[in-house]
């Protein structure tokens, strides 16, 4: 009878554990990642058309948060007796699970102090200054333009001023998605630098800079989180704009491919 163990095959007598140099060990560079990722250009996924009873409708993800745009109208106004252009109106929902009292007013830890319904009115109002500026109501008297953005899902290291960039966006794709008449492409970017938060939807005009960089561009609505550094606060809404035509340049890719 053969009582040998052969389960584990030990090698030859004279075998020796294999030994690498530090130099050929490969390094994580994971946590030495750059923090100033928040000015760079997000990755985003964008869908258009999601909603079939909508004029014009988008879905956007961007790292982890979710965001769902729709745009009704222009309808038939039968509140007012005339009126020469149409009036904008910005309802935002959220789901149960979305808790946005804990969302933050910085890129700090800091929770923001404002109420759930105080941050849906600064989001709504904010959305309906950049929309009044951005559609030509002029084209549609006596009518109504409703805007339904949903947020379906929220990462929690987003701030308010994050957040709100991804929504202006959202809303921009939806409003082009529905035909309606706007003075430009619009498209919002989002900086935090040295010490200034901000996002601003801004769209191409028709105005001379001498910088080459803003020529033609025209601020649509500016939101502030925090101006920790008002000395650089016009440097810092400069590269803001400048990332704003970064994500043009990824959305006239995508309106271009459909």
């Amino acid at each position: 009878m053969n009582s040998i163990d052969r389960r584990r095959n030990l090698g030859p007598a004279n075998a020796q554990s294999l030994n690498f140099d530090a130099e050929d060990i490969v390094q994580d560079d994971s946590s030495n990642a750059d923090t100033n990722v928040i000015n760079e250009t997000p990755k985003i996924f964008i869908k258009s058309g999601t909603v079939h009873s909508a004029n014009g409708s988008s879905y956007i993800e961007s790292d982890g948060t979710i965001i769902s745009a729709m745009v009704y109208g222009p309808r038939p106004n039968f509140n007012k007796g005339f009126n020469a252009q149409a009036s904008v109106r910005v309802t935002l929902n959220t789901k149960n699970f979305v808790n946005l009292e804990e969302i933050k007013t910085g890129t700090e830890d800091s929770v923001s102090d404002l109420s759930e319904r105080q941050i849906i009115s600064t989001i709504q109002s904010t959305l309906t200054d950049s929309c009044l500026k951005l559609v030509l109501l002029k084209n549609y008297p006596k009518s109504a333009i409703e805007i339904f953005v949903d947020i379906l899902m929220l990462n929690e290291s987003h701030s308010l001023t994050l957040l709100l960039s991804i929504i202006q966006n959202a809303t921009n794709i939806a409003l082009l998605n529905s035909g309606l008449n706007l003075r430009s492409v619009p498209a919002c970017g989002y900086i935090y630098d040295e010490g200034n938060e901000l996002s601003i939807n801004c769209c191409h005009g028709f105005y001379y800079d001498t910088d080459n960089d803003e020529q033609g561009e025209e601020i649509l609505c500016l939101y502030s989180g925090s101006i920790k550094n008002p000395i650089c606060f016009g440097k810092s809404v400069q590269k803001c704009m400048l990332q704003a035509k970064e994500v043009r340049q990824e959305m006239n890719r995508f309106l271009l491919s459909q």
